[in-house]
């Protein structure tokens, strides 16, 4: 959709109208939860196939919307448009290839389906990485039970290691599938998340089911393709039926680093398996990274390994955010200028061959390293910090607590 498309649309609707709302969910089956974008808190699905999509509160979000209001579970796009800032709204409803009509829009009771869709089947994961929790980490939750939550911790603000194990009711998966089925003829795009995707039979389900839908729709997978050498050929078999595959495989650091965050990881192995998956199928590939203040002693050699593989992955930056003592926020100004000065001189390093599509993130990765940008509460961080790893490391079984290397390689 081009902007004038999208004007036309708002005058004959809302002004306020946001087409994610309508068209787009990620939805969390193993807790019967959705939500229209990462911005807006869950709610549960739907009970039966006409409504599973389509909710009473998202109705009820959606007719505010048509009536021109501002919900308040879309706050963070009200306050970015307030600055005349372009807000997530704007971006995601241009995102889209085709839309409805003004009435289609305007009518309450119309059964609107997906364009853009999430899906996480399971929460089961092999791994159990230091910034993940129980909700989105069976492995995490293993640690709970075995050994209780975390102690000690004052700045856990989600209390995602304190608050014990949530208590998810899973959909019932026959009437997943029956809504599925009637509603994917308009995807365009469509995500499967964990947990761990490639450890769930229902990954592989939704791939037949794509390939009976629509080759050629967008299918992006997250996996931390930390699997056996079965499942990574399954997985390379299936993805070389569609058309328009991208993987996204998380890490953020290489080595003992990696291994020390990532619990359950073999290095070696991961980067065998990327290897595979970029000599044996034609998938965009990117490493989609979390960075946290322990990912900064080994971010350099996963750049140098990635950039070894002939047809290489991109590598996408992002940044934790919770929890805080995990995150930048905990790095002291001195640790800030170590690590500023060692990125300059690396990226200086490596410029020639990194993609085009990297440069950019360049840039955003030196100016989170800014001394000046030295979080007043990171002392308490690093306190936090202190006391979580040394009851990871115990829990974990890890003889070397990488965590006091901060600043030190």
């Amino acid at each position: 959709m081009n902007k004038q498309s999208l004007s036309e649309l708002k005058a004959k609707t809302s002004n306020t109208v946001c087409l994610a709302k309508f068209h787009e969910a990620t939805i969390w089956l193993y807790a019967s939860k959705l939500s229209s974008c990462h911005h807006t808190p869950m709610v549960a699905t739907g009970e039966t196939a006409l409504t599973f999509f389509n909710p009473l509160e998202k109705r009820q979000q959606q007719d505010s919307m048509l009536s021109g209001n501002k919900p308040a579970e879309c706050n963070y796009c009200w306050k970015l448009e307030d600055q005349e800032i372009t807000s997530d709204r704007e971006l995601k409803s241009l995102g889209f290839k085709k839309y409805l009509t003004p009435e289609n829009y305007l009518d309450r009771s119309f059964n609107f389906k997906p364009k853009a869709l999430e899906l996480a089947f399971q929460n089961t994961c092999n791994l159990a990485c230091s910034y993940c929790s129980p909700s989105f980490s069976t492995e995490w939750e293993n640690d709970i039970k075995r050994n209780g939550n975390y102690q000690g911790l004052t700045t856990d603000k989600k209390l995602h290691y304190q608050r014990g194990i949530d208590d998810n009711i899973p959909v019932d998966m026959n009437l997943f599938w029956s809504w599925f089925d009637v509603s994917a003829d308009e995807l365009e795009s469509i995500r499967i998340t964990g947990g761990e995707p490639l450890l769930h039979e229902d990954t592989f389900k939704t791939f037949e089911k794509i390939l009976q839908i629509n080759p050629n729709i967008e299918c992006v997978i997250h996996t931390n393709l930390c699997q056996k050498p079965l499942v990574i050929d399954r997985f390379i078999k299936s993805v070389n039926k569609l058309n328009n595959v991208r993987i996204n495989i998380s890490n953020e650091s290489a080595g003992d680093v990696a291994e020390f965050i990532r619990d359950g990881m073999v290095y070696s192995e991961w980067l065998h398996n990327v290897k595979r998956i970029s000599d044996e199928t034609n998938a965009t590939i990117s490493i989609s990274t979390t960075i946290t203040a322990l990912a900064l002693i080994g971010l350099d050699q996963l750049y140098k390994d990635i950039i070894d593989i002939p047809r290489r992955p991109y590598i996408s930056i992002n940044f934790a955010t919770y929890p805080e003592f995990q995150s930048l926020a905990c790095l002291s100004s001195d640790e800030r200028h170590f690590y500023l000065n060692k990125y300059v001189k690396f990226f200086k390093s490596i410029e020639h061959e990194l993609l085009e599509i990297e440069m950019p993130t360049i840039p955003r990765i030196l100016n989170m390293l800014d001394p000046k940008l030295t979080h007043e509460n990171n002392k308490e961080y690093r306190v936090d910090s202190d006391i979580f790893f040394k009851q990871y490391c115990q829990r974990r079984n890890k003889s070397v607590n990488v965590a006091t290397e901060i600043g030190k390689r």
